[in-house]
């Protein structure tokens, strides 16, 4: 039980970790590759694209899968730490 906290808290960071990156460093390689499977800077870049920007939603697309996909395998994940917890 406590791996598991500390290997998901891990993952946790090191998936938020490029939100931190400055501007100059997420227009390299490394940080596009970042930017496109974090699902936090997605949700930043949506919001930034929609709200300043006034694109409209049909550009995020991409962005938009890419976070849901994110939530529906983190609920999967719960559910079945969860499940192995009532056993």
């Amino acid at each position: 039980m406590k791996n598991s906290l500390i290997i998901s808290f891990f993952i946790f960071l090191l998936a938020g970790s490029p939100i931190f990156l400055s501007a100059a460093l997420r227009k390299t390689w490394f940080g596009r590759i970042l930017d496109l499977i974090n699902p936090f800077a997605d949700t930043i870049n949506t919001f930034d694209s929609v709200v300043i920007d006034s694109q409209g939603f049909s550009y995020q697309a991409g962005r938009v899968a890419i976070i849901c996909g994110y939530t529906l395998l983190s609920l999967w994940f719960l559910k079945r730490s969860t499940a192995k917890l009532e056993m």
